[in-house]
């Protein structure tokens, strides 16, 4: 499919409803956006009978320098636990991008998502899965295996 320029003469019924996944490599990829969110769970309450809250890190990422991926965007999630936190300082050390002592993590996130820093990781390709385990299907066909991309945060290196 060839990249739209406007919303003119688009005809969707042309337009394959599936998007193909990224196969698993090494790729390079570009911080698009890094924020700290929070939401609200759907399954878990808190000690007042309350749907609980929780908080993560949002980094919006662009895979470079790929002669058929580059300019697709994946989106990572990074939790307050060892692993989030240690995705994060590889992240920090790969990019170049400090955080200063006593910075609050929240302009950290800030001057990555303006100085937009690349780094590489290995990227996975996994099915799909529903929160029962089993594998989630495209609606397109009700067939097809979904699968889904996400960073290697463990082998994250420089660029």
């Amino acid at each position: 499919m060839s990249e739209f320029t406007s919303f003119e003469y688009v005809n969707l019924n042309e337009i394959d409803p599936n998007q193909e996944s990224i196969p698993a490599g090494m790729y390079t990829y570009k911080i698009l956006k890094a924020e700290h969110k929070s939401g609200v769970s759907k399954t878990k309450q808190d000690a007042n009978g309350q749907a609980a809250q929780y908080e993560f890190i949002s980094v919006a990422l662009a895979i470079q320098d790929d002669p058929k991926y580059s300019g697709r965007r994946l989106w990572e999630s990074f939790f307050p636990n060892s692993y989030g936190m240690k995705a994060l300082r590889r992240i920090m050390d790969s990019t170049g991008v400090q955080q200063a002592p006593g910075q609050p993590l929240d302009e950290w996130l800030t001057e990555l998502s303006l100085q937009q820093p690349t780094f590489k990781a290995p990227l996975n390709n996994e099915p799909d899965l529903n929160r029962d385990g089993t594998v989630r299907v495209y609606a397109a066909d009700g067939v097809t295996a979904a699968r889904k991309n996400s960073i290697n945060a463990f082998n994250i290196v420089p660029a």
